[in-house]
This record gives C-alpha cells, sequence and structure tokens, in this order.
C-alpha cells in the first residue's frame, strides 16, 4: 500500500535496489576501446607478427580494393596493402574507436611495391579528423627499395578517429591513394603535458639511443613500444628510442626485412 511504502525505513528501500541493479547484465556496459589497433591493411586474417597481433582492416574502412605485393623477402605487414581507385571519391576514411580526450600515437606505413603496374608511387594526402596532416610521396624511398612511415600524436576529439587519404593537386591522372599499416595505439595521460592538444599534434622528427651497441630495445608492454620499433630486426643496433617532436612533417624510411634507416623531411 502506498501509506506503508512511504513509511519504510531507508534500509528496506535500499536493499531491493540493490538487488534490481545487480540484475543488470554486464554487456550492458559500455565496453572501453582497445588500448591499441594495429592494422594490417589488406589482409585476410589476423597474423602475429614480433609479438603484436596484427589484423585485418575489415570493419575500418569501407570501400577500396585489396593487392598482394610478391616482392621477396618482405615482411608480412608489407605483403598486403589497400587502394582507393574511384576517381569520385573525395577522400577514403579509417574510422577507429578512441576514448575522448584521450592522446594517441597514428603511424601510416607504406609500400608501394608496383601494385598498380606502374613504376613511380602515386602521391597523395593524409587527413586526420578532418585536418591535413601531410603529403604521402614515398617515391625516394621506394626507388631505393625502402618502406616509409610517418607518426604524429593527436588528443582524440570524440569517440571515433579518422585517418583518410585523399588525392591532392600533385596525384597523377588515374592513380590511387594506398595504405599498408595504420597503427592507433593511446599513450598515458602523463606524456606531452606541455602541448595543448586542442590546437596541436606533435609529429616525429628524431628519435636517437647515442652510443648504444646493442640489440632493439623495447618498452616493457608491447602496446606501447617505442614508435618504428615494431619492423625493426632484432639484431640491429643503435636503435633510436628517444623521439623530439615539433609540427614539420617527416616520413621514416626502412628497409623490407624491417631495419630503421632514418628520415626523410617532407618539402
Amino acid at each position: 500500500m502506498p501509506s506503508s511504502f512511504a513509511a519504510a525505513s531507508p534500509r528496506h528501500l535500499i536493499i531491493p535496489l540493490l538487488c534490481f541493479l545487480s540484475a543488470i547484465p554486464s554487456s550492458a556496459v559500455a565496453a572501453a576501446p582497445p588500448r591499441g589497433y594495429y592494422i594490417n591493411c589488406g589482409a585476410t586474417k589476423e597474423e602475429n607478427i614480433d609479438g603484436i597481433p596484427w589484423i585485418p582492416d575489415e570493419g575500418f574502412v569501407n570501400g577500396g580494393n585489396v593487392s598482394k605485393i610478391n616482392t621477396p623477402g618482405i615482411l608480412p605487414l608489407l605483403s598486403t596493402l589497400r587502394y582507393f581507385p574511384d576517381p569520385k571519391a573525395r577522400k577514403n576514411c579509417f574510422v577507429i574507436q578512441v576514448s575522448k580526450g584521450s592522446k594517441y600515437i597514428v603511424r601510416t606505413t607504406y609500400f608501394y611495391g608496383g601494385f598498380d603496374g606502374g613504376k613511380k608511387p602515386p602521391v597523395f594526402d593524409q587527413i586526420i579528423d578532418g585536418t591535413r596532416w601531410s603529403t604521402v610521396d614515398t617515391t625516394q624511398n621506394y626507388a631505393a627499395g625502402l618502406t616509409t612511415y610517418y607518426e604524429i600524436i593527436v588528443a582524440a576529439q570524440g569517440k571515433t578517429l579518422s585517418v583518410c587519404l585523399a588525392k591532392n593537386v600533385n596525384s597523377s591522372p588515374g592513380s590511387s591513394p594506398f595504405i599498408s599499416g595504420l597503427e592507433v595505439v593511446s599513450l598515458e595521460n602523463s606524456m606531452y603535458n606541455s602541448t595543448d592538444f586542442s590546437d596541436y599534434a606533435l609529429s616525429t622528427i628524431a628519435r636517437h639511443r647515442f652510443g648504444h651497441d646493442g640489440s632493439a630495445i623495447r618498452t616493457i608492454e608491447p602496446q606501447v613500444r617505442s614508435a618504428g620499433e615494431f619492423l625493426i630486426s632484432k639484431s640491429m643496433t643503435k636503435l633510436s628510442i628517444r623521439a623530439s617532436m615539433s609540427q614539420q612533417k617527416v616520413s621514416w624510411s626502412m628497409d623490407l626485412s624491417g631495419h630503421y634507416l632514418g628520415r626523410q623531411r617532407s618539402r
């Protein structure tokens, strides 16, 4: 009866409420995004590369075609790519679930491999969350038998983060933007606190460990390994692990077996 309900003590009310809350299924609570995504573009199955599970890009992107790269001796990450031949598409985007406000390091990896039957890689732009990041021009590295990657640190402005590829004025007619690998990995909140990420992003300029003659050094957790380490041979010496950041645009190069070679400033 209503009168007896009004007279009930707080303790009598709390017990059934707690019972009701405990009955809510765990699936009703939204799961937090993974700590990091390692996306092998064009792959058809998950593959473990040096202890990191690289997953196919299905579900992260709509459209595009897949091509296999048959260059002997290359890493599994470079053996497939996704390219976007649609001439009417303004841009082609990967969309990643993230935690709003968290900082992420984003790395894009490119190896042309002559997938379109040409001799020179396409030139195009990469765009992050609607803002132009840099021009992707891997021509010089590819001519030297190298692959190229770019890195940037951003703060997520929403619950998703987009990485897009788009043609620019330097793109050849009929060319197709492409990508081999995409990594989006969250960083600790204590990192890079001097940067106002609501207005700025950080792009990698250099990473050095001076005087080191041992093997490649890794951080403790595989999800937050030093940027650039994932493709580097275990026998390689003088791996750079300390990053200095600025807004300049820089591409990095590696040989096809995964050896880090250096960087090239974008024009």
